[in-house]
């Protein structure tokens, strides 16, 4: 869930267990504008892995002997 603004990203991570709540029941990830590039950064090199070991998966399938 993206929140626009510093200080209401700022005001949900002030409430203790808020975000951990959300995360749990909700699956949702809470960012704001300064930590969203982050977020999305991490998601992509977290594809990215993901990409890597299923694509190494096939090559040690197809060199077996």
């Amino acid at each position: 869930m993206f929140l626009p603004t510093e200080g209401l990203y700022a005001e949900v991570l002030r409430r203790p267990g808020l975000t951990e709540e959300l995360q749990r029941t909700f699956r949702i990830m809470v960012t704001g504008p300064t930590t969203l590039a982050a977020l999305l950064n991490s998601l992509q090199m977290g594809f990215r892995t993901l990409a890597i070991e299923k694509r190494s998966g096939e090559v040690w399938r197809c060199s077996g002997p």
